[in-house]
């Protein structure tokens, strides 16, 4: 319940939360404006802070984005996300517990990136690509 409060105090009143999913190290929420992840980092299990963190990338900063296996046996599926963050390209990637959940996410991920772009932008990008 306080998760639920501290989420929403940190979402616009126009963000709806449409994909929610446990990813190594924490959580991830897909929202209609952005990806928000709430990491959970050793040390806070440690001090046991109540404090709750979330980092967050606009959907308008994402240049690309594509799915990737993770080394057989040695890390999980992973989402890979580029952005630009100022006049830098950034990249960070989402560990999943499984490839359902990976391709569930994923999935409602591209129904949302579509939406915010035009089909036009969209196609002259080159994005949402795809390796297995």
């Amino acid at each position: 319940m306080e998760r639920s409060k501290m989420l929403n105090s940190f979402l616009n009143k126009s963000e709806d939360v449409v994909k929610d999913c446990r990813i190594a190290g924490g959580e991830i929420y897909l929202t209609n404006e952005r990806i928000v992840t709430n990491k959970i980092s050793l040390l806070k299990k440690i001090s046991l802070s109540s404090k709750t963190s979330f980092s967050s990338i606009p959907l308008a900063d994402v240049v690309s984005f594509k799915v990737a296996r993770g080394i057989p046996f040695f890390s999980l599926p992973r989402l890979i996300v580029f952005y630009r963050e100022g006049k830098r390209k950034m990249e960070v990637f989402f560990e999943f517990a499984n490839k359902d959940d990976l391709k569930d996410f994923y999935q409602e991920f591209c129904k949302v990136f579509d939406k915010k772009l035009s089909a036009d932008a969209y196609t002259a990008a080159g994005y949402g690509v795809i390796i297995n």
